[in-house]
């Protein structure tokens, strides 16, 4: 069986992150033998590329709508093996449908819808168009369990969780390494976003929490480059710290002493799963599928998106009680352990395509 799939974005956030573990998963279990599609020259084709795996480009520069994408891939699925495509975010699930509305050769089609980030009136209606065509898919995946009754026809809906490979958490030698490169102060609690620094991520409410502890012995650090970047960089001071976007994530959260995520909207966070893989303690708001991954009070200290007061005081709590942050990162771990590892999503993937072939 071939998975082809049609993605893109520049940098390599949590859906590029997601599809480049799962194709290598894919491509070791030897149950699949994945190729990419990529609208426009990006980061996840470099990498993708780099890892061996054969890519192909759509349009020779990113568009806001793909017009060209379209009879590209008709001329490439037409030449070559029929394949079950697997299609993630809005653009490419639409495209991926028209493709086949125009007679494309496919064994199936498989959809995944990573969350819906309503952030401007172009996106809310990408994403009214990807609910409304999920019909023309065999079957369409959520990485929210909650997101499939959005769907007019949820029957065809699936929950898979994001997962990813599991490797080792960094250890008390690599931390010191990680924060001292880093330039992190020793003497603070260093507290770790990483994600777009846009409104919907909660970015705002990191920069105003460090500002109600600005007297207080906790260190506030934001990576990762969206439209809020000149307020992150504005916001800079003794305990914040703006890094941009960072390539070398391992390291970052290695100098972390706890990761918090204060999003709005999520579908399951790859960077909250990555902290619970390297057992970071976690302040995470109940977006999405959060609370699928951690609990309050056992894997993490939850609270509403919004309440800044909530982040600031559970921030406090963990640093005042090391025993306490210890105990939560440790439990996270053991979660992620359990329940998110990439062999996991591999298999329900798996499952997908075999429905997909069935339907068409």
């Amino acid at each position: 069986m071939l998975a082809a799939y049609a993605a893109a974005g520049s940098g390599l956030w949590g859906k590029e992150r997601v599809v480049e573990a799962l194709m290598v998963a894919q491509r070791e279990s030897g149950d699949v033998a994945p190729r990419a599609i990529v609208f426009s020259p990006c980061s996840l084709a470099d990498r993708l590329r780099a890892l061996g795996f054969q890519v192909d480009v759509l349009e020779e520069r990113d568009r806001r709508v793909p017009l060209r994408s379209l009879p590209a891939l008709l001329r490439l699925l037409r030449g070559g093996p029929r394949a079950v495509i697997h299609s993630h975010g809005y653009k490419a699930n639409v495209v991926t449908r028209a493709a086949r509305l125009c007679g494309a050769r496919m064994l199936g089609h498989v959809a995944t819808c990573h969350a819906w980030f309503d952030e401007s009136p172009a996106t809310r209606f990408y994403n009214r168009l990807d609910r409304s065509t999920a019909f023309l898919s065999d079957v369409v995946t959520v990485a929210d369990a909650d997101m499939a009754a959005a769907f007019p026809d949820p029957s065809r809906v699936r929950y898979v969780a994001n997962g990813l490979p599991d490797r080792e958490p960094p250890d008390d030698a690599a931390r010191r390494e990680a924060r001292e490169a880093l330039g992190f102060p020793a003497d603070r609690f260093a507290i770790g976003y990483l994600a777009r620094t846009n409104a919907v991520k909660g970015v705002l409410d990191v920069l105003a929490a460090a500002e109600h502890t600005a007297s207080e012995p906790l260190f506030w650090v934001v990576a990762g480059t969206g439209d809020l970047d000149a307020r992150a960089a504005a916001a800079q001071g003794e305990n914040l710290r703006f890094l941009g976007f960072v390539e070398q994530t391992e390291r970052y959260r290695s100098a972390l002493d706890a990761f918090v995520q204060a999003s709005y909207v999520e579908g399951l966070s790859l960077s909250l799963l990555e902290a619970m893989r390297a057992g970071l303690p976690i302040l995470a708001t109940r977006a999405g599928s959060t609370e699928r991954a951690v609990r309050d009070g056992v894997e993490a200290r939850l609270f509403d998106a919004g309440d800044v007061a909530a982040l600031a005081a559970a921030a406090r709590a963990l640093a005042r009680d090391p025993g306490a942050a210890r105990a939560l990162g440790a439990a996270a771990r053991a979660r992620f352990v359990a329940e998110f590892g990439i062999e996991r999503q591999h298999r329900a993937f798996l499952d997908a395509y075999r429905a997909a072939r069935g339907r068409s």
